[in-house]
């Protein structure tokens, strides 16, 4: 969080990799997507502004009596000729080792790729929609936790895409928004269910 520091830490990676090196660097996402619906990038900006190359990771849907994943990295920035979207799948085969795991990760290719869907997508957001309102409407006085993970603990939808559609959905527009909170004590969110004028 020092950019100072940032700064001097990229310029020591950039030194490396002009000497013939590969720097692999992880950041993360905020927990609410874009408008359009892909990751957020979130944390300090210095470090995604300093290098060559960014990708966010997505986890595909697992195809049926398969044991692997695919993860699709898509570009959010690069200053060199690079693919737009790479896909690697790895084993999870019950049993192996980590060292096993690691050497099971091969490129997915395009044409294969198109047979995934994204994690996200599986999930219906009208259902989650439909949950959501149900159960503010009758907790209105409750956190942003409490309901994720009381919808959540029916199994039916993962916390992730629960967060997704709270976010989506909440604002002050009712023609654009679904509900809207108050901060309550120690700064919870209390939902309400927005009604058009």
């Amino acid at each position: 969080m020092d950019k100072a520091r940032s700064a001097e830490f990229a310029q020591v990676c950039r030194s490396y990799v002009m000497a013939g090196g590969t720097v692999i660097a992880l950041g993360h996402t905020a927990k609410n997507r874009n408008s359009d619906g892909t990751p957020r990038y979130e944390g300090t900006t210095d470090i995604r502004d300093g290098f060559d190359a960014v990708y966010v990771a997505e986890l595909m849907s697992a195809k049926p009596g398969t044991h692997e994943r695919v993860i699709r990295f898509s570009e959010l920035k690069r200053r060199a000729e690079s693919l737009a979207v790479v896909a690697y799948a790895y084993s999870t085969e019950p049993g192996l080792s980590y060292r096993e795991k690691l050497a099971s990760v091969r490129p997915v290719y395009p044409e294969e790729l198109d047979s995934h869907s994204l994690e996200e997508a599986r999930f219906d957001d009208q259902s989650i929609v439909d949950e959501l309102r149900a159960y503010i409407s009758r907790f209105p006085v409750n956190g942003q936790e409490k309901i994720v993970k009381a919808i959540s603990n029916g199994g039916d939808f993962p916390r992730s895409a629960i967060r997704r559609v709270l976010d989506r959905f909440t604002g002050t527009d009712p023609g654009k928004q679904l509900w809207n909170y108050r901060l309550g004590d120690r700064g919870v969110r209390n939902y309400y269910i927005l009604t058009a004028n």
